[in-house]
């Protein structure tokens, strides 16, 4: 009895420091991939990690995900400033990602593989609300996992491309007609490139409720962020409306693969 417990506790509670491990590595990516920086830390000669404010090198404790926000408050040991509650999302969301995704699938092909994109999907929303970016390496390793989850689930890539494909099309068609109607740059372009890489995992009837929601949100979006200057609360509103589809992405993604 107490061999079964054990078999079915252990592998939840590595599942579970799995996700911490991983939140830890993603926060790096978050503040550093925006910037144009290298994650490779003090490895290939990157910066360690330290506290953006007073610059001061983290302990090792200080890097402990998690349980280290609550010994400290949510604040610098050194200097005493507030940290960017971002950092304590990402963490807690990769790992209740994979405490969930271990729970559903196991140790499995498809455990790696959506994991995968959840933690990407985790990365892109946390990078959009402070940055207002999307990182081509983060939307890449996407792409990457993504189509290892169709190949999966449909055991094809056809399908895959021409929905890619006719995704691309359309977004180049709908970004030319915005910018010779109103004579200006497309604001919500970062929007129309996870629009293309979402085409890649989303079964075509998720998919197309999708596009036809997220269509209708992107020109009100591009509307506002003409006036980001003036006013960042409407800008941040907008992205938050569109970041209500993450949770659709991770549902479809998560009921599609129980077929798997």
């Amino acid at each position: 009895m107490l061999i079964l417990i054990f078999s079915k506790i252990l592998p939840a509670i590595f599942a579970f420091a799995i996700g911490m491990g991983i939140g830890s590595c993603v926060t790096l990516a978050y503040w550093r991939l925006p910037k144009g920086e290298t994650v490779s830390g003090k490895w290939q000669g990157g910066k360690r990690a330290h506290c953006p404010h007073c610059n001061i090198k983290l302990r090792t404790r200080d890097l402990v995900p998690i349980f280290n926000w609550f010994v400290t408050k949510g604040h610098c040991h050194n200097c005493g400033v507030a940290i960017n509650p971002v950092y304590f999302f990402i963490e807690l969301s990769c790992t209740l990602a994979s405490l969930a995704t271990y729970l559903a699938f196991g140790f499995s092909d498809s455990f790696f593989v959506i994991y995968g994109m959840c933690v990407c999907l985790v990365l892109l929303a946390s990078t959009d609300y402070s940055f207002r970016v999307f990182p081509d390496a983060i939307l890449v390793t996407f792409i990457m996992f993504a189509s290892l989850y169709r190949v999966l689930v449909d055991h094809q890539l056809l399908n895959m491309l021409e929905q890619f494909v006719f995704t691309v099309m359309l977004l180049v068609l709908a970004e030319q007609a915005y910018i010779k109607l109103f004579k200006r740059e497309f604001y919500g372009m970062r929007y129309m490139k996870l629009l293309a890489a979402a085409s890649l995992c989303l079964p075509l009837p998720a998919y197309a409720d999708f596009m036809l929601v997220s269509f209708c949100l992107l020109p009100v979006t591009a509307l506002f962020g003409q006036y980001g200057k003036k006013s960042h609360g409407i800008i941040l509103a907008a992205a938050l409306a569109l970041h209500l589809f993450y949770p659709m992405m991770v549902w479809d993604i998560i009921s599609m693969s129980r077929h798997i």
